[in-house]
């Protein structure tokens, strides 16, 4: 458990959570002509002690959804197309998957976007009001172990003052400390650490946040602050609060601390004296923790999740955060969660789609390619009557035309008029886009 107040409200921030066993969810999608999904899943159990796969039950909620399955020897295989909304058919604890998928057609062509996020934590409010209860909860355990001390038996007058920096400056360094903690824990896997060697002895963002944090609110000093390693930087800081409260409570800055503080340094005997105080306000330590993981929407012992999804049969798309592979034409991510604090991953890629016969048609070239998301968003907003005098003028165009100049005139002359209803520049932007995409083609040749 906990190494102290500072280590016992932030553990579940800067350590990580392990199960025991993994999930592996495999997904594989294709979109269809009509714009729906084909949704293969397998779904497998390995135990991560041993690395080798487990014979499992199918889970109810993958049969209700795709409403059957074959099983190849520990695999559970589904597939099933879908429209819109993609299942939530991966778990993990009292979280689920959410995805959607959406086109946006004009007849230039489709721009079509996927966007899921994978299971974990979707509150970060209920995260944070929960460790606020925990370090009020902490605090008042410490105060139960102080009353109980000879040295606030001797003075119980102490005991408010000891309360008052508890629960005032206390507390609030310690929620300010986790919200950054918890902030930074959500970016810290993405950056490398700056000026590694070869034995990996950088120092990390999350680290050296943590090391300005506590020398600037006073938890360390010039002697403490080149402290390498989060944990050390902790349990140096927790020494630091304890002169601390030694001070408030009228002990000497440059003397020993006293002794009900300074049995606190051994971490045998702080565990013991959390847990005695935790035992004065009607708690065990395993409420406590158990509390605090179930409100915060975190589970410590949680198994681990690992989600797999590929994009097949579709070219490479213009924004992602996947990983293209050309040689197998395929978008990827890989995903893993445990219950832990970092925010659930979302994974989202949008490919345009353009009509190229149509196009050539038109332009004799396909000019809208990766600009045509701009085109068929303005498409999608024009009111009906505006649609259909540019799907008119649109489809007057032939390769032996100068479109160039036929799109300035149109653009032209739509600037100069009021068109009631719609706004004079609305055709005139989409004419616009169009025409910056030939002058960019023409460009580059």
């Amino acid at each position: 458990r906990a190494l102290g107040l500072w280590v016992l409200l932030c553990v579940p921030i800067v350590v990580g959570f392990a199960g025991c066993d993994e999930y592996r969810y495999e997904i594989t999608m294709r979109r269809n002509a009509d714009g729906s999904v084909v949704r293969e899943l397998q779904y497998s159990v390995v135990d991560q002690s041993g690395g080798k796969p487990k014979a499992t039950a199918t889970p109810d909620h993958l049969i209700a959804m795709y409403g059957g399955e074959s099983v190849e020897a520990t695999v559970h295989k589904f597939s099933k197309s879908f429209r819109d909304l993609l299942p939530a058919d991966v778990a993990m604890e009292n979280s689920t998957n959410f995805g959607a998928v959406a086109s946006s057609t004009s007849p230039l062509g489709t721009v079509f976007v996927y966007r899921e996020r994978a299971p974990g934590p979707t509150q970060p409010w209920r995260m944070l009001a929960a460790f606020d209860r925990a370090v009020q909860t902490t605090i008042s355990a410490w105060l139960a172990y102080a009353a109980n001390t000879p040295e606030l038996t001797a003075q119980p007058e102490l005991l408010p003052a000891l309360e008052a920096l508890l629960r005032g400056p206390i507390h609030d360094d310690a929620m300010d400390f986790i919200l950054i903690q918890w902030t930074e824990f959500q970016i810290e896997d993405r950056r490398e650490p700056r000026g590694a060697d070869s034995a990996g002895a950088g120092e990390s963002e999350l680290e050296g946040r943590t090391a300005i944090f506590l020398r600037e609110r006073g938890y360390l000093d010039d002697s403490t602050l080149s402290i390498m390693g989060t944990q050390q930087l902790l349990l140096a800081a927790f020494e630091g609060l304890l002169r601390r409260i030694h001070v408030e409570l009228g002990g000497d800055p440059s003397g020993p601390l006293a002794p009900s503080l300074a049995r606190l340094l051994n971490s045998e005997e702080m565990s013991a004296a959390f847990d005695q105080g935790l035992c004065a306000i009607g708690l065990t330590p395993e409420q406590f923790s158990e509390s605090m993981s179930a409100e915060a929407g975190l589970s410590p012992m949680a198994d681990s999740v690992r989600m797999t999804v590929r994009w097949l049969d579709l070219p490479q798309p213009i924004t992602t955060n996947g990983k293209w592979d050309d040689a197998a034409h395929e978008l990827r991510w890989e995903t893993t969660g445990s219950g832990g604090p970092a925010l659930a991953e979302v994974l989202f890629a949008t490919w345009a789609l353009p009509d190229e016969a149509e196009q050539r048609r038109l332009f004799g070239q396909v000019v809208l390619g990766e600009n045509l998301w701009r085109y068929n968003d303005w498409y999608r907003e024009l009111p009906p009557d505006a649609r259909v005098e540019w799907d008119a003028f649109v489809g007057g165009f032939s390769p032996s035309q100068n479109a160039t100049a036929r799109l300035e005139e149109f653009i032209s002359r739509h600037e100069k008029q009021e068109a009631p209803g719609i706004g004079s520049s609305t055709l005139s932007t989409g004419a616009e886009i169009v025409r910056e995409a030939i002058s960019k083609l023409n460009s580059s040749k």
